[in-house]
């Protein structure tokens, strides 16, 4: 049967592909001019798939064989797939793992619904989108020769997208509070004057402060007052915290002539234990006062300290002994020889009526034996003012001077009788200084005596003016006014507080 072109009704050889009048394809012949096939709805489109028979469909015609196939059995013929609209292509993205997906999709076939023409349009399109992706292509594989390309080690060369690093490739990361060198800083004061006998009273000869930025530092501070001192040495670990020393180097041992005052100097050196660099090295002056100089006033913390008269009490000493031993003697021959000791709270020569009178006695042998070694009354003044600096001799100088103001005659009296276990204290009244003696070991009962009264005999009427009973009442008016004046009250030092406070006077 003869087939012709549905489209411009040429007949159509078995051989032709395309109308030879029109160019027509294939699909657009039939087999009479003139029929052509109705037109397919975009809308109503299907995705080919395997042929199936249809009720209403078209009987496959073979074109080589040209003859029908067994009557009844008819095929589907696909519709006609209308062309998507025509769009500008799409660069890849700049990314190598969106690059490769873009590339492995396969291409989307186009249809032209109009025929060779749009066919080779699309075709012509679809080769240059195909060129252009060639040309991205070869732009990029262009970089694997160069730096940095395809190798991740390499920092040096190739785009973004493909660029990464290696850990050893990165940058060495620095903290400067770790590779800055180690600052130290080290501060002190010093004092600018010393009193030997009160040496045991001071906290610090020198107080030094010291931090180390950058890491901790191990050093060592050493401290001295040639003549005066035995070296300070410590090792210390300074930080980043405030590191603070209270130094007070010990005294030399054996004899230091200190009669009398003199210039000395605290030499201080802070140094690197490891590497032996200096951070701080100075030396600096202090007055070295004699060892009878006497101060109440503290310029440290701008207070009174009392209980420093307790640095001159020296019940042990080689003149308190002499002078026990002489009043012994004196006692002996005053009682008839009843009496041959200093019992301390004992009942020795009165018994338990009249016990207060053992204490008493001793007191007057004590005052009798003073003078009788000599030692006189010396009218000079004596001072508690702020910045009052005397010279206070202890009592064994005391003694051997034959001379004592009322504060040495006081001190001579209290370190006898804590010399024989009892309890005495230091009054001090505006000027002035006495002592007063507990009766009985916890008696609460007090006697003034009155240490000035030199020479001394033992009369009753010098006993009566050197010791003196007050009870409580009347204790309490002497302390707040002892002159009756108005002048101010007394300062009460207790001599029991010499062990407990660590108040020792500088001994050779």
């Amino acid at each position: 049967m003869a087939k012709f072109c549905i489209k411009c009704g040429a007949q159509i050889k078995d051989s032709d592909v395309f109308c030879p009048a029109c160019g027509a394809s294939a699909r657009q012949w039939g087999t009479a001019p003139g029929a052509a096939t109705p037109p397919v709805n975009p809308q109503q489109y299907q995705a080919p798939g395997p042929a199936m028979p249809l009720a209403n469909a078209q009987q496959y015609q073979n074109p080589g064989a040209g003859n029908y196939p067994p009557p009844g059995q008819t095929y589907y013929a696909p519709p006609v797939q209308q062309a998507p609209p025509q769009q500008r292509p799409v660069s890849p993205p700049q990314s190598t793992y969106a690059y490769n997906a873009y590339n492995s999709a396969p291409p989307v076939r186009q249809q032209s619904k109009t025929g060779s023409k749009t066919g080779l349009i699309i075709a012509g399109i679809g080769v240059g989108v195909v060129a252009l992706i060639a040309v991205i292509a070869i732009a990029l594989s262009s970089g694997k020769d160069k730096p940095g390309a395809n190798n991740p080690g390499d920092t040096t060369g190739g785009s973004l997208s493909n660029k990464t690093l290696a850990d050893a490739d990165l940058p060495d990361v620095t903290y400067s509070y770790l590779t800055r060198e180690k600052s130290v800083e080290v501060d002190f004061t010093s004092s600018d004057t010393i009193y030997p006998n009160l040496y045991s009273t001071m906290d610090s000869v020198v107080n030094l402060t010291a931090t180390s930025e950058g890491g901790d530092t191990d050093v060592l501070v050493r401290v001295e007052i040639p003549g005066f001192t035995q070296p300070y040495e410590q090792k210390v670990t300074l930080s980043s915290q405030i590191t603070k020393l209270y130094i007070k180097p010990a005294l030399l041992t054996g004899y230091i002539d200190l009669t009398s005052s003199k210039d000395a100097q605290i030499s201080i050196t802070v140094s690197d234990t490891d590497t032996g660099k200096i951070y701080a090295q100075e030396t600096r002056k202090v007055k070295l006062m004699s060892v009878y100089d006497f101060c109440l006033w503290d310029d440290e913390f701008g207070a009174y300290s009392d209980y420093d008269l307790l640095a001159w009490l020296t019940p042990e000493s080689e003149g308190i002994l002499t002078l026990r031993r002489t009043a012994i003697s004196w006692l002996e021959n005053y009682t008839g020889g009843q009496l041959n000791s200093l019992p301390g709270y004992q009942l020795a020569f009165f018994g338990e009526e009249d016990y207060y009178l053992n204490v008493i006695y001793q007191v007057i042998g004590i005052q009798a034996a003073m003078s009788e070694l000599g030692m006189r009354y010396n009218m000079g003044s004596f001072s508690m003012t702020e910045g009052a600096n005397q010279r206070v001799l202890l009592p064994d100088e005391s003694l051997s001077s034959g001379s004592g103001v009322c504060i040495e005659t006081a001190l001579v009296m209290a370190s006898a009788i804590q010399s024989a276990n009892m309890h005495a204290m230091i009054i001090l009244p505006p000027g002035h200084a006495q002592v007063a003696i507990e009766d009985w070991n916890q008696s609460g009962d007090y006697w003034l005596i009155e240490t000035t009264l030199l020479p001394f005999y033992g009369s009753d009427e010098e006993i009566s003016s050197l010791i003196t009973y007050f009870d409580a009442s009347e204790w309490a008016a002497y302390l707040a006014d002892p002159w009756g004046d108005g002048s101010g009250p007394c300062f009460v030092v207790d001599c029991d507080m010499a062990t407990p406070l660590g108040v020792t006077g500088f001994s050779n």
